[in-house]
């Protein structure tokens, strides 16, 4: 599996984070995401009413390892809107993401509220904290991940003028991404590049207003302010791709948090599952694999099963029950250890005395 894609969403802090801010990646994260999401089966012969409906249920009486017909019709709906490129004709009520601007820490969500109106929105990821990876070269690198989400509303937009509003909205952001450093003036009204989401919140409504004509376009200036995702401390962008996707996996999740948050482990754990077994492959029984590689693997999968394991912990201490996934972290436990075995005995045999 691709180490972009596992570093984006396990954060190995035994590695420089990857300061990537590539919307491919977004892109890939769905894909991942959809392709786990198809393979769940829902459970047989138990049910739950939606939280939306009754707020009072209680969604623990469904194991954290499974997935009722109703979550998995929620979750196949979320993963239909992630993978909605915008190509297709859209019916009130849709939603979709489009573009996603992971370098600006946000996506625009877009919501067809009629036949002939579409709602903009910005969907940006906010409530940074520190983290600090130690790096085996005794290397201290601090990042900050994002721990919410939030939304800025842009305004409304006519069906018929979305294709005119696609080039204002590329052409208002080309002519604000070469205003920068001195560039930049507040004096003049220009808009002046930076990677916040106010800054795309005000690209999309001067896209609006130059082709609406309801408002001077040059007045429209980004109102409030986030963290700028661009580079920070030790030079490097803020990870946003995997934690974008994330939010949006949320936002369009009913049921309630429980749900958002046992379906993460799950996915993690499938992921988890997934290293496993490709690593074996590669030791071959026989451990081919170099001891270097094999060290770095096994380290990997370590902080992976460490990650899952705190999360299940979480679960129980929420009261879900996790016996399920308590078992499956114990196997692949138990695999993990058979590597470090296999890469004790290769080491042994290379410093036997003749």
């Amino acid at each position: 599996m691709e180490d972009e894609f596992l570093n984006a969403v396990f954060r190995f802090k035994h590695k420089a984070p990857r300061g990537c801010q590539d919307p491919e990646l977004c892109k890939a994260s769905v894909q991942h995401f959809a392709a786990f999401v198809a393979n769940l089966e829902a459970l047989e012969g138990q049910d739950q009413i939606c939280g939306r409906v009754e707020p009072l249920g209680d969604d623990r009486v469904v194991p954290a390892s499974a997935v009722t017909k109703h979550e998995l019709d929620g979750l196949k709906e979320v993963c239909h809107r992630l993978e909605d490129d915008g190509t297709v004709r859209h019916t009130r009520g849709d939603v979709w993401y489009d573009p996603w601007l992971p370098m600006y820490g946000c996506a625009i969500q877009r919501t067809m509220l009629s036949a002939t109106k579409v709602e903009l929105k910005v969907i940006f990821v906010d409530g940074w904290e520190r983290m600090l990876h130690f790096l085996p070269t005794g290397q201290c690198v601090h990042c900050s991940v994002p721990k919410t989400y939030h939304f800025l509303c842009c305004g409304d937009l006519d069906t018929d003028l979305v294709e005119k509003y696609e080039d204002a909205f590329q052409l208002e952001l080309l002519q604000a991404q070469r205003r920068h450093g001195s560039l930049r003036s507040a004096k003049t009204h220009e808009l002046g590049h930076q990677k916040t989401p106010q800054f795309i919140k005000a690209v999309v409504q001067r896209a609006i207003a130059s082709i609406t004509g309801i408002s001077e376009s040059c007045s429209i200036t980004p109102q409030g302010g986030t963290t700028d995702v661009g580079q920070h401390t030790g030079g490097l962008p803020r990870d946003t791709c995997w934690p974008l996707v994330q939010a949006a996996i949320e936002q369009n999740l009913c049921c309630g948090k429980g749900l958002f948050r046992k379906t993460l482990v799950m996915f993690q754990l499938s992921l988890l599952q997934t290293e496993v077994h490709e690593v074996a492959d590669v030791f071959g029984g026989e451990c081919s694999v170099g001891v270097k590689h094999g060290c770095d693997a096994v380290d990997d999968l370590f902080f992976m099963l460490q990650d899952v394991d705190q999360q299940v912990v979480n679960l129980l201490e929420s009261g879900y029950d996790v016996s399920v996934l308590q078992g499956q972290c114990t196997r692949l436990h138990g695999s993990i250890e058979g590597f470090v075995d296999a890469l004790i005995r290769k080491t042994a045999d290379q410093n036997l005395l003749a």
